[in-house]
């Protein structure tokens, strides 16, 4: 029995010695790093690309999402309300009815993604390449899309009330039915986009270009514009209600 004994603890004392050892290796702190790396996010470590990935109605709230990949991705009726999407890429992804209020998403590209009916009232969207996307019935009241580019955008019925637009490219975009007022659009570029039935009521048009826009029954009432603002030829401003 003694000799069984002697065995036993030579085995524990093995097993403490071997635990001490791995203690060292990986240090507590270490420990703690790996977990909260693979607990940081339910989609898993950040800056991973999801290209073609299937996230609709998936809770994307307050994650940071910086720099993601997202291309061809399905992320209709996600809820990326607060979260940070900077310099991420969502060229022809589904954000069809998702949710981006207060998002923070500049330097991001949404090039041919479908927003139809997304909200982004608030959203931090400077800088953004919306290039030939569909913003159709898209809530973006207040937010900024300073320097933004919306080359050839569907904005169809998108309210864009109170929104900032100051150098924002606009060309040949369809703002047809869309809601503008007291939006700031100096400097903008709408040389030849579509504002027909659009309410620009009180929007600032200081320094625009609508070179070529089409104006058919579009509200112009209480409009901010100066001598560098482009119009239309044949398009008096003087006409306009205020």
């Amino acid at each position: 029995m003694r000799g069984v004994a002697g065995i036993s603890w030579i085995w524990v004392a093995v097993a403490l010695f071997g635990a001490y050892v791995l203690a060292q290796v990986i240090s507590p702190g270490e420990t703690t790093k790996r977990l909260a790396t693979v607990q940081d996010s339910d989609l898993g470590p950040r800056r991973i690309d999801y290209i073609g990935a299937h996230l609709a109605r998936k809770d994307l709230v307050r994650q940071n999402l910086a720099q993601v990949d997202f291309t061809n991705a399905n992320l209709s009726g996600a809820d990326l309300s607060r979260a940070i999407v900077t310099d991420a890429d969502f060229t022809d992804a589904n954000l069809s009815r998702a949710v981006l209020i207060r998002t923070s998403a500049t330097g991001a590209s949404f090039q041919s993604a479908d927003l139809d009916k997304a909200q982004l009232t608030r959203a931090e969207l400077d800088n953004v390449d919306f290039t030939n996307a569909n913003l159709s019935g898209a809530i973006l009241i207040g937010a900024n899309l300073e320097a933004s580019l919306l080359l050839g955008a569907k904005l169809e019925g998108a309210d864009l009330d109170e929104a900032h637009l100051r150098g924002a490219r606009l060309t040949n975009a369809n703002l047809r039915r869309a809601r503008l007022t007291r939006t700031d659009l100096r400097g903008a570029d709408l040389t030849n986009a579509n504002l027909e039935r659009a309410s620009l009521v009180g929007a600032n048009l200081s320094g625009a270009n609508l070179d070529g826009a089409t104006l058919t029954g579009v509200q112009l009432e209480d409009i901010t514009y100066d001598q560098t603002t482009i119009w239309p030829t044949g398009f008096d401003p003087a006409t306009i209600a205020s």
